[in-house]
């Protein structure tokens, strides 16, 4: 299957892949307001974002030659691997890939599970990855959530109150 295809399968959007370019091609005289813009863009975004976890989910490193894999330089072709560990090339996906969205809108990153999600604030870093008391899985379960619709890639003003709340 072409990757294109794999990619329109596993995210739902037709034509994500190869990005166009521009991302966003409006004609040249065309006005866009500030509210209008963030609809454009939150598409774009949401599309983009969709195509970084889905690198993050199929990226591999492949592993040396004690597992069977090949070297040949002929037309500098270079390895052939037989076997493959995603963890080091998500790893190295999440820190470049974080190294940019940290200045995009506010910030945002890649999360170890490989999804993108705002970043949290100068402090409330620490408030958010603080060990919790032993209070019952209730409240465990509350926080957790609270946390996940204040990182929420897709929160409204609306959710972010409440999560903070």
């Amino acid at each position: 299957m072409p990757l294109a295809d794999h990619i329109e399968a596993e995210t739902g959007w037709r034509s994500a892949w190869p990005l166009r370019e521009p991302l966003i091609d409006l004609p040249e005289d065309t006005q866009v307001s500030g509210a209008d813009w963030d609809r454009l863009l939150q598409g774009e975004e949401d599309r983009l974002f969709d195509l970084i976890e889905y690198f993050h989910r199929h990226v591999s490193q492949g592993i040396g030659d004690e597992h069977g894999s090949q070297y040949h330089d002929h037309g500098g072709c270079g390895w052939h691997y037989q076997v493959f560990d995603p963890a080091p090339a998500q790893a190295l996906l999440r820190q470049r890939m974080n190294r940019v969205l940290a200045n995009y809108r506010g910030g945002f990153e890649v999360n170890d599970s490989g999804q993108v999600e705002h970043r949290a604030h100068d402090g409330l870093d620490q408030l958010i990855g603080a060990q919790l008391p032993a209070l019952g899985a209730d409240i465990a379960g509350r926080v957790a959530g609270a946390i996940a619709l204040y990182r929420n890639r897709g929160r409204t003003e609306q959710a972010l109150r409440l999560a903070v709340r």
